[in-house]
């Protein structure tokens, strides 16, 4: 047998080393954090993260005070996550486990762990021997304190009630997005950033009123003299064309000018070339008769350009009246096949994209809105076509806003496809219609085409769907001319020299970062160095 140990008093401990993690571990987080933020295009959270981590480390470093107390916030925090990660894992096991093995019991009036009693199954000392027979008082039997066992019978309900109120948020969501259909509404960017959401009805889409019968009157919106003059002084510019259907041929009248497939724009008063940006759109871009060649929306762009920042932009208008995107994209590539490339190409339209595939009976791919005019042109002159009975392009069977933007959407992306290839920047933007505009100066509009307001509310409904399916990057300019008095329109899409001045100022305001970029990387990193000043 060994001796027998003395026991003492313990000497004094010494300091151990500090508790909690290292000081290098919450910059290292905070680093992989910012990585992941770069790789998911995150730059600017990113770079914010990168500097609180930064001035973090550095304070904890230079301050063992700050290290201290940051150390004991952040074992408070981290302890505190820890207690609630730990509430939401056993309310989950509680819910899932604990409360259906105790449901099941109950209704089966079996207990488990009660030993003595006389239906407790294999658990019963009635039927073994007297040497397996337990003691009268097992472990099973301890007392139980009143208060601890209404503190667990409340935890018991809390728990489960909260892990499922947890588990049912998401679900929610979760349920909503597989009953949601996959092209269905999602928010609209409008102009100045906010968001239009609009949701799809449980129902087919319906449109109920009367709708337009005629165009209307272009002076309806006009109050300047010289209007009815280029009204009146207008001349047929539209020609076949066997590319995109129709075409622009030269015109030269006192307020339209047309050369070489570009509509003559606003100039800045210098001699500086300047950034030379494209234009691609319809007809309110190409502007109608009565919209002077110094006012349609591509001059306003360059004239606001200029004014605001002194950026020369010789703006070239390629729109043609009746387009849609597909047409604006392969009369873009054609452009590109002749001339040098741009500075930046701009796409305004997109409202016949949505109104000629949002109806009933409207093709589910590309098509053009004069091809039964042609066929039936060629058949009245004579020509017999071997036309089959039946279409064979998948039509819609009712109003369709998701068809609509999808076409839109195959014609944009393409354009964008090809300019990416090519590094041309390109910009998008969906004009504004009529029926985006509430306004009660407009009721005179509506009765100038021949339709009523049930109609305009019942088809905006539609087309604000329609909007709100686009899925490709588009600037929506739909409130733009809201604030604007007066009648602007005079038929569903186009509108006064006064929208397009809203329209065009909108744009630009969008472009100018993108334009000050441009003109930096071109000129030396500064405005226009001309000597003449921007003019009114």
């Amino acid at each position: 047998m060994g001796p027998i140990s003395s026991w003492g008093e313990t000497g004094e401990i010494g300091a151990g080393p500090p508790s909690g993690p290292p000081w290098w571990l919450a910059p290292l987080v905070g680093l992989t954090v910012v990585g992941l933020l770069l790789w998911t295009g995150h730059a600017e959270g990113a770079l914010l993260l990168l500097a609180l981590v930064t001035a973090l480390t550095l304070a904890r470093l230079v301050s063992p005070s700050f290290d201290r107390r940051l150390s004991w916030l952040l074992g408070r925090v981290a302890h505190g996550a820890g207690r609630l990660l730990a509430w939401l894992l056993l309310g989950g096991v509680t819910v899932l486990v604990v409360v259906p093995v105790w449901v099941v019991t109950r209704l089966g009036r079996y207990d488990p762990l009660d030993i003595g009693a006389a239906d407790a199954g294999r658990w019963d000392d009635g039927g073994r021997r007297w040497w397996h027979r337990r003691p009268d008082q097992p472990f099973t039997r301890e007392a139980r304190r009143p208060g601890r066992r209404r503190l667990h019978a409340a935890g018991l309900v809390l728990v489960p009630l909260g892990a499922l109120l947890l588990l049912a948020l998401p679900a929610r969501h979760f349920v909503a997005d597989l009953r949601a259909p996959s092209s269905g509404p999602a928010p609209v960017p409008s102009a100045d950033g906010g968001d239009q959401p609009v949701a799809a009805p449980d129902t087919p889409w319906e449109v109920t009123g009367t709708g337009p019968q005629r165009d209307g009157d272009p002076l309806l919106a006009q109050t300047d003299e010289w209007a009815a003059e280029a009204l009146a002084g207008r001349v047929q510019v539209t020609e076949y064309d066997p590319t995109n259907i129709l075409r622009i041929r030269d015109a030269h009248t006192e307020y339209f000018n047309y050369e070489d497939r570009v509509r003559r724009s606003w100039e800045p008063p210098t001699d500086d070339p300047g950034l030379d940006v494209w234009f691609f759109g319809s007809s309110m871009l190409l502007g109608p008769s009565v919209i002077r060649d110094d006012h349609t929306v591509a001059s306003e762009v360059a004239r606001a350009a200029w004014e605001q920042g002194g950026i020369p932009v010789r703006a070239s208008n390629f729109a043609i009246g009746g387009y849609e995107t597909w047409q604006q994209t392969v009369l873009m590539a054609q452009m590109l096949t002749e001339r040098p490339a741009p500075d930046l190409v701009v796409f305004y339209g997109g409202y016949n994209d949505l109104h000629n595939y949002i109806t009933p009976g409207a093709p589910t791919e590309v098509s053009n809105t004069w091809a039964g005019d042609f066929e039936r042109a060629l058949e009245d002159s004579g020509a017999t076509l071997q036309v089959p009975a039946e279409d064979s392009v998948a039509r819609t069977t009712g109003w369709d806003p998701a068809n609509a933007a999808a076409v839109y959407d195959r014609g944009i992306e393409v354009a964008q496809d090809l300019l990416r290839a090519r590094g041309i920047p390109f910009a998008n933007f969906l004009q504004p219609c009529l029926w985006t505009r509430e306004a009660e100066a407009e009721r005179a509009t509506l009765a100038q085409i021949g339709t009523d307001e049930e109609y305009r509310a019942s088809f905006g409904a539609v087309y604000d769907a329609a909007r709100a399916a686009i899925t490709v990057p588009v600037v929506d300019l739909s409130d733009v001319l809201d604030d604007l008095a007066g009648i602007v329109y005079w038929d569903e899409v186009h509108h006064n020299e006064a929208g397009t001045a809203a329209a065009g100022q909108a744009v630009e305001r969008h472009l100018r970062p993108q334009l000050q970029a441009l003109w930096a990387d071109g000129n030396g990193g500064g405005p226009t160095t001309a000597s003449t000043t921007p003019s009114a």
